[in-house]
């Protein structure tokens, strides 16, 4: 079957969302579109509900993986099942708006220098709207933050790009998604989109949001666990493999040190303030991780290279400021001063 946008919809435990999810869907007013669900041997009856669900609807292929490939091996897989000219990556955890898909494919249209739109994601059950995120950025140590988030809604008319977009609404062409290499099958949960959009910037294409393109998300939904240490490692070792496939040689040397000397205070942090052994240990194995697979780094760098067609400078402008780095500096700065001083001098 053929059709102008592949929806793929990655599933791990999300039965719970599935169905509102794709009530959503059928409202859409664009109906060139195909739907690919990849569950990612989910444990929650999402197996059944949609065995169920492909005996009513000619317009959904679903994909069972055997095991949980994560999000950049299971999102792969379902765009290598993709007849359409774009990809539109959603989250189970979403609502999505019936004019979503037709302003965001219109946006493309109209600009051929774009390469990754994402929709306004807008947090699910507030009313008046909320933000979850206008678009992501990142400081120039690799920290991501998302814009907005919290706030109420205001127009982003003039306001449209983004470093990155985030990957649970996130729209590409095809061809040009398959030409830089997709996401990063090592990085099993965080960072994904991030490095993702970083290749497309590199390579000289634009990454704005949609703001007319509305999705309502319910964010983390998928996480069965809270900010532990296994979301920490993960999420810290892809933040240290995307610095080292994206940055050139200059850059990488100078900011590189100052993120592993941050992992090393955070580590005394968790492990002697806060009390947590366990996260404390996370940012120690990220650091490890990146030493011992070196070669493997140093590969992706080589894979990246020839697909650099702007400097890191001309990248940069979309940055932060230091804001992130700050931010992680004076929580650790203020706990040390918690532990060592007397609460009356703070």
């Amino acid at each position: 079957m053929s059709a102008r946008v592949s929806i793929i919809i990655l599933n791990y435990n999300c039965r719970k969302y599935l169905e509102p999810c794709l009530v959503s869907l059928s409202r859409l007013a664009y109906s060139d579109y195909e739907m690919i669900i990849v569950d990612n041997n989910s444990s929650d009856g999402s197996a059944k509900y949609l065995e169920q669900f492909l005996e009513i609807n000619s317009k959904v292929r679903v994909v069972f993986n055997r095991t949980n490939f994560g999000y950049a091996r299971g999102n792969n897989l379902g765009a290598f099942q993709a007849n359409g000219d774009y990809l539109f990556f959603l989250n189970p955890d979403t609502r999505i708006d019936p004019n979503c898909l037709k302003e965001m494919i219109k946006m493309f249209e109209d600009d051929s220098t774009v390469g990754a739109i994402q929709s306004l994601l807008l947090r699910a059950g507030f009313n008046p709207p909320v933000i979850d995120c206008s678009g992501g950025f990142i400081d120039r140590f690799g920290w991501s933050y998302k814009r907005a988030y919290a706030r109420q809604l205001y127009s982003l008319t003039e306001d449209l790009e983004i470093f990155y977009a985030m990957g649970a609404a996130l729209l590409v062409r095809k061809d040009q998604f398959v030409e830089i290499g997709g996401f990063d099958e090592e990085m099993f949960l965080y960072h994904e989109d991030i490095d993702l959009c970083w290749r497309y910037r590199l390579s000289g294409r634009r990454v704005i949001i949609a703001p007319k393109a509305l999705v309502y998300h319910l964010g983390g939904a998928a996480e069965t666990e809270s900010r532990n240490g296994k979301i920490i490692y993960y999420r810290e070792k892809n933040h240290l493999i995307t610095l080292y496939k994206n940055y050139a040689n200059k850059r990488l040397i100078l900011y590189l040190p100052i993120v592993y000397l941050l992992y090393i205070l955070s580590f005394f942090y968790f492990f002697f303030l806060n009390g947590d052994k366990v996260k404390g240990f996370a940012y120690l194995q990220a650091i490890w991780w990146s030493l011992s697979h070196m070669p493997l780094l140093i590969s992706k760098r080589f894979k990246a290279r020839p697909k650099r067609k702007v400097s890191d400078s001309a990248v940069e402008k979309y940055f932060l400021g230091n804001i992130v780095v700050g931010d992680i500096l004076r929580k650790i700065v203020i706990g040390y001063l918690r532990r060592f001083k007397p609460r009356s001098e703070l």
